[in-house]
């Protein structure tokens, strides 16, 4: 329909042919179980026959029917519809059991993995808390102790008597220094006398006794 916009949301990578074998060994597995999965909700949510047949890599073939495999392709090869036999149930039994075991096995080593992950996370945060505790000062203050907390404060308070003592000892010998040095001469000429006028420039007085 013309003027209707195109659906949001961020676009599907483009799929293309994995290179690697190994990979595209296990890409195979994974989205065969998934298959496979889908197909048997499809079967028991409709009611619906469904047959699915995938070739790996190295030309393995799985299969998984619902009821089974050749009851839903017998008719499309023009093979008339009879009953299901025993050698039936069998067959499609032991490609089940081959499908559950292999499924298992993946399972299996998920679970290995996040117990490795696991034990790598215990493994980290022991070393964490250990650290914690030797340098406890740099960990949050909300995540302190009650006696690290008072731990913290009296350290605070003798770092805050500490720098007073300096800052007095500082001023205290700056005051020293400046009254052994004396006051600084003023500009316009020696400092004043305490027993009288400051000495005449002129010299002796020019007139005599009679």
């Amino acid at each position: 329909m013309e003027g209707r916009s195109e659906p949001s949301g961020s676009k599907s990578a483009p799929t293309a042919k994995t290179k690697d074998e190994r990979r595209r060994q296990v890409k195979f597995r994974k989205r065969r179980s998934h298959i496979f999965k889908k197909s048997s909700e499809l079967s028991t949510l409709c009611g619906a026959n469904v047959a699915v047949i995938a070739f790996s890599p190295s030309n393995k073939a799985y299969s998984f029917g619902s009821p089974n495999v050749n009851a839903v392709i017998g008719p499309l090869l023009g093979e008339s519809q009879r009953p299901e036999t025993l050698t039936d149930r069998l067959t499609e039994a032991r490609r089940n059991a081959a499908a559950t075991e292999e499924l298992n096995a993946e399972l299996l080593g998920l679970q290995k993995r996040l117990e490795e992950e696991k034990r790598r996370g215990r493994a980290l945060d022991q070393k964490r808390m250990a650290r914690q505790r030797e340098n406890w000062w740099e960990a949050p203050i909300e995540e302190m102790e009650l006696e690290q907390l008072e731990r913290l404060k009296v350290a605070m308070e003798e770092v805050q008597i500490g720098t007073l003592n300096q800052v007095a000892i500082l001023t205290r010998e700056k005051v020293v220094s400046n009254f052994e040095g004396g006051a600084p001469p003023s500009a316009g000429g020696p400092p004043l006398s305490a027993g009288g006028p400051p000495p005449s420039d002129s010299g002796p007085s020019s007139s005599s006794a009679v």
